[in-house]
């Protein structure tokens, strides 16, 4: 594997571009897991992807780039908080899905959704304060 031989020199920064692209979700998520692990390691780790569900999962800080410029910095709960048509952006599932309930009438606290664990905390937060 490939990445073995990088990880054998101990990078402080490893980049890697759409490293789940063509993969089936067990090894996409395996994939995820072992960038992970290295993180937890001390690697810098930066993620070049249009995946939004990566993003927001996996990330502390987004850089959106728009014409190889940098359009916006923020933490993942902000950008998704935003509009992302702008950039061209989808938006992930938790969040979508969480809109849907929203558009449903129910008040649901979207600051923090990383996970679907995080987004069954709100929801019943939400009975809890609705």
């Amino acid at each position: 594997m490939a990445i073995a031989g990088i990880l054998a020199i101990h990078p402080k920064v490893l980049i890697v571009d759409e490293p789940t692209a063509g993969l089936d979700p067990k090894a996409a998520e395996e994939t995820m897991g072992l960038f992970e692990k290295i993180h937890q390691q001390g690697t810098t780790i930066i993620l070049v992807t249009h995946d939004m569900n990566l993003v927001l999962h996996y990330a502390e800080e987004v850089i959106v780039m728009e014409n190889g410029k940098v359009a916006l910095r923020c933490r993942p709960d902000e950008l998704f908080g935003k509009d992302l048509s702008e950039y061209s952006l989808e938006v992930p599932n938790i969040y979508r899905f969480a809109k849907d309930l929203q558009g449903f009438g129910m008040s649901l606290e979207t600051k923090n959704l990383r996970s679907v664990e995080d987004l069954a905390r709100a929801i019943k937060g939400s009975y809890h304060h609705g």
